[in-house]
């Protein structure tokens, strides 16, 4: 009588066979030249949602040449909702061989809105040597819209030397303070400077504060609506 199974547990041991089975082929598939087979792979794989996803997907992306599929797989681990998929991410966006896998992660890692992440996205604002990177980081510290990143954006805007990029930061500053400036990326360095100083500094003309200042008074005033609460 023991060497039977009967009702549920039977069909438990079914179930798992069965998953155990088609974990493996997934697995597996991703050997596939081809690469259509590969990312729906990647996809099956991302869907358990487990730490040994996250494993097989790390070391898939990180020995993979075809940036594509390096780029499906770190999205892929984007979707596991564990410890390892998060560090695993921080790890593409620090040392992934391609920029794009490098903005991949700073784009899965923004989604999950972890102030642990912090630091590198500002790491990664200053020194990625791809624009396309630093401003998608200054896009990842914006999402957290804290109003004590002003300071930074304003450094990062006047130390950058892509205009895109630079646009980035300042249209950053802008959203946090509420304001719109006149910056226009097309337009001559000195120019674009100028209105960078003028966030730095204060604007006369306008009577303007500095957006420093003023990230401090918008600071104050949600203080005072939140006690009010």
């Amino acid at each position: 009588m023991g060497r039977y199974l009967t009702g549920g547990a039977a069909l438990t041991w079914l179930a798992i066979g069965i998953l155990a089975g088609g974990c493996s082929d997934a697995v597996e598939k991703l050997k596939s030249p081809d690469r259509k087979v590969v990312i729906e792979a990647i996809r099956e794989i991302a869907s358990w949602d487990s730490a040994s996803a996250a494993a097989t997907l790390t070391d898939f992306g990180k020995t993979q040449a075809d940036s594509v599929l390096a780029i499906e797989a770190v999205r892929g681990i984007g979707r596991i909702h564990r410890d390892e998929a998060a560090k695993a991410l921080a790890d593409f966006a620090a040392q992934g061989k391609h920029p794009a896998v490098r903005r991949e992660a700073v784009t899965q890692m923004t989604y999950r809105k972890d102030e642990a992440f912090r630091k590198l996205f500002e790491q990664l604002a200053r020194t990625d040597p791809d624009p396309q990177v630093r401003a998608t980081a200054i896009s990842a510290i914006l999402h957290f819209r804290n109003l004590k990143d002003v300071p930074l954006f304003l450094e990062l805007a006047d130390q950058e030397q892509d205009d895109m990029v630079q646009a980035r930061a300042v249209g950053a500053v802008e959203k946090l303070i509420q304001v719109r400036t006149a910056y226009n990326p097309t337009a001559p360095a000195q120019d674009r400077q100028r209105i960078i100083d003028r966030l730095r500094r204060g604007d006369p003309q306008t009577g303007r504060g500095s957006a420093v200042d003023m990230a401090a008074v918008i600071q104050e005033e949600r203080n005072k609506a939140s006690k009010g609460k």
